[in-house]
């Protein structure tokens, strides 16, 4: 086998298990029919022997914030179980808010602080690696984590996910990445 060294991407689409999550934790009814995507990013760098993992934390917060801007209306009308606005103003207003654009207003809000805290470092890792015929080995001072290489050089690795909201949101307490080899 060749060398592995090199730089390596993945992209895991959370977006069902994010809709999962935000039902279950918000008591929100989301609706089939949501734009957009979300990612877990990832960057894998493999050099000598060594290695290092980083998320791309500010991509992954911008796509929850886009993929809830671009659903909202969808998602508050669909668990208040109407489309009026006249129906959508008074329950906004039973809910202590001016408006329906004020309850969305400061829903939107609400999601955006509470994404800014998002911490994504219990994904990221580094340590040494080895390769032993199609497995790959990485060793961080916490864990052991077990890879493959397949014949066209992508790394399938597979990760303990010890954050508990990490947990929840990727409904495991493992986490498989596949990375190809970047350009």
């Amino acid at each position: 086998m060749n060398s592995v060294d090199g730089t390596y991407k993945s992209a895991m689409d959370i977006t069902d298990k994010f809709i999962r999550y935000i039902a279950k934790e918000y008591t929100v009814s989301v609706p089939s029919d949501c734009e957009g995507k979300i990612y877990i990013r990832s960057t894998m760098v493999l050099k000598n022997g060594k290695y290092e993992v980083k998320i791309d934390r500010d991509a992954f917060v911008s796509d929850i914030k886009s993929f809830v801007e671009k659903n909202i209306d969808k998602i508050i009308k669909n668990t208040l179980g109407t489309t009026s606005s006249v129906g959508l103003d008074a329950m906004a207003k039973i809910a202590g808010y001016k408006d329906y654009a004020d309850m969305k207003q400061k829903i939107l809000e609400q999601v955006t602080t509470s994404v800014e805290s998002i911490n994504t470092s219990s994904l990221e890792s580094s340590g040494t690696y080895t390769v032993s015929g199609n497995n790959i080995t990485f060793k961080s001072a916490a864990d052991i984590m077990p890879g493959t290489v397949d014949n066209f050089g992508n790394i399938t690795v597979e990760a303990v996910v010890k954050d508990p909201d990490a947990k929840k949101l990727l409904e495991s307490d493992k986490i498989t990445m596949i990375y190809k080899k970047a350009a």
